[in-house]
């Protein structure tokens, strides 16, 4: 997820359907936090959506979501995000 390079834009452009759940998943506190502060700042919630995150390994992750979107995901983590796309 990093710091929401991808997700928050994606999120404000309000191009998908409406309360769409985001859940940024990052090993990286700091990254979480920033991807925080920036969605704050950015008053996503006019666009009628949510966006979460959730530090850990994709691998590990097993919540909900309504799409999945994987930068840089290697070896094990691509094959986590495919499996929580076809779910």
């Amino acid at each position: 997820a990093g710091t929401g390079n991808l997700v928050l834009p994606l999120a404000a452009a309000g191009i998908l359907p409406p309360r769409t759940r985001f859940v940024a998943v990052d090993m990286k506190a700091e990254s979480l936090r920033l991807l925080e502060e920036r969605a704050q700042k950015a008053q996503l919630e006019g666009v009628n959506c949510r966006v979460e995150t959730w530090l850990g390994r994709i691998e590990d992750y097993d919540g909900p979501c309504d799409a999945v979107l994987s930068l840089h995901a290697c070896g094990e983590a691509s094959n986590a995000a495919l499996r929580l796309a076809d779910a």
